[in-house]
């Protein structure tokens, strides 16, 4: 992906992502968590993070005006999203399908339908795409990524809110972009 000083990177949309090298270990099913902070609005079907079987998959905004996310579920679960713009996270914090929800700008806009999955153990995590047997690429301009173990629902609103103090210290605030 290209980078953009200042700003962050962004894949072609057709051939390129950031792969990772890492996979959700079996012991994190239950307890994983993955985000983006994305700078451009423009609607995708392609994952901005994730990796196959749709194991784990955050997408800022498809054509649709909806955000899809899961972690280490079976099914992806939605949320009405005007736009794609700040930081988006998909946080699992248990085994069950409430426990499976998305974050936008550090408020709950969807809890998954989806209950806990084993991690994929096949492919590892992209960013600025999804890794597996039909890979996605996203076009969209990001200046953050976020993977790691699931977040308490009342830590996770201020986690969010550094995140966009930061972003927007460095220039790479949504509003500026």
């Amino acid at each position: 992906p290209e980078h953009y000083p200042g700003y962050g990177t962004r894949g072609n949309g057709s051939s390129q992502a950031y792969d990772t090298g890492y996979k959700i270990p079996a012991g994190q099913q239950d307890n994983a968590h993955m985000g983006v902070y994305s700078l451009t609005s423009s609607g995708s079907n392609a994952s901005d993070i994730g990796n196959a079987n749709s194991a784990i998959n955050c997408r800022s905004l498809g054509t649709a005006d909806t955000a899809f996310s899961r972690v280490n579920g079976a099914t992806a679960g939605s949320a009405t999203s005007l736009d794609g713009l700040g930081i988006f996270i998909a946080n699992r914090t248990g085994a069950l399908s409430a426990d499976n929800k998305m974050w936008k700008r550090g408020a709950v806009i969807q809890a998954s339908t989806s209950a806990s999955a084993v991690p994929d153990a096949t492919y590892n995590l992209w960013v600025a795409g999804r890794n597996g047997a039909t890979p996605e690429y996203s076009g969209r301009t990001m200046a953050f990524w976020t993977i790691g173990t699931g977040i308490p629902d009342a830590v996770l609103t201020a986690y969010s809110l550094i995140i966009e103090n930061v972003c927007s210290r460095l220039s790479a605030s949504y509003t500026a972009a």
